[in-house]
């Protein structure tokens, strides 16, 4: 985790980005907000002002890496159904032309 970074919030990083074109200090570009953390019934998913015209693919992952969902995504705000999974923590990686968003909850279904 990068210094100064909250357990909310997102690295983003350019596209097409590689370890050689960025020291070990990446500095965000801005925040995916996640909430509410955690989560039951439903989360929201709010990305910068800056990403209104945003367009790519929402995958939320278990901790052992297993693909639970999958979503085309278009705008900078969006709405998740977590209802039907279990109670845990989560990665969520949204990517598309505008980045690559990466951030983890925890969803507490009964």
């Amino acid at each position: 985790m990068l210094k100064n970074q909250s357990f909310n919030e997102a690295v983003i990083c350019a596209p097409n980005a590689t370890k050689e074109s960025h020291s070990d200090t990446l500095e965000p570009k801005g925040v995916l907000l996640a909430y509410p953390n955690p989560a039951c019934g439903q989360l929201f998913l709010s990305l910068p002002v800056d990403s209104v015209n945003f367009s790519g693919t929402l995958r939320m992952f278990t901790l052992f890496g297993q693909e639970v969902l999958s979503l085309v995504v278009e705008g900078n705000e969006h709405q998740v159904d977590v209802s039907a999974f279990g109670s845990g923590f989560y990665f969520l990686v949204l990517e598309g032309e505008g980045g690559l968003f990466v951030t983890k909850v925890f969803i507490e279904n009964q």
